[in-house]
């Protein structure tokens, strides 16, 4: 028989602990943009971007075993690090994609699309969670995995010249 989450998703909690928790897995955010200022020149924000969302796919799968309360800060904190991993360097990429001409128009619209997905992902995510818990943490995997692999075919655009 399959193992089932063990988080308990009831309405008792201490507030204190729920901030002092988030600041914390924050916090372990911070290294991951010091890691891509530190190794994008050398790697390559795609390649950078790709391996950190295909991690944070495979740890968001891991959210369906945690069963303790520091099993869960300590996966956030690691989340938290490769997500910060992956957006700083989607920052850097998204506009080393696009020619300078048209490289603000670009970064407006993947703004603007990022944020009606996120808003589109906080609803579907809503819904689900009706239906099954098993959907939403699923589905983030699949998404996050699904991204990563396909940042694999985005250009290295380092060394040319974007006109």
């Amino acid at each position: 028989m399959a193992k089932k989450c063990k988080i308990d998703f009831s309405i008792d909690y201490n507030p204190y602990t729920v901030y002092f928790e988030s600041f914390i897995s924050s916090i372990c955010g911070l290294p991951g943009c010091v890691v891509t200022a530190l190794v994008i020149d050398k790697i390559g924000a795609t390649s950078i971007y790709a391996t950190f969302t295909i991690l944070c796919g495979v740890g968001a799968f891991f959210i369906w075993w945690v069963d303790t309360e520091i099993s869960a800060v300590a996966l956030s904190c690691i989340i938290q690090f490769m997500s910060l991993c992956n957006w700083s360097a989607i920052d850097v990429a998204s506009t080393l994609l696009y020619p300078t001409s048209k490289r603000a128009t670009a970064f407006g619209l993947l703004s603007a699309f990022s944020r009606v997905g996120g808003v589109l992902g906080n609803v579907s995510f809503g819904n689900f969670l009706h239906v099954s818990r098993a959907i939403p943490v699923l589905l983030a995997a699949a998404v996050f995995t699904a991204g990563g692999l396909l940042a694999l075919k985005l250009p290295d655009t380092r060394k040319t010249m974007l006109v």
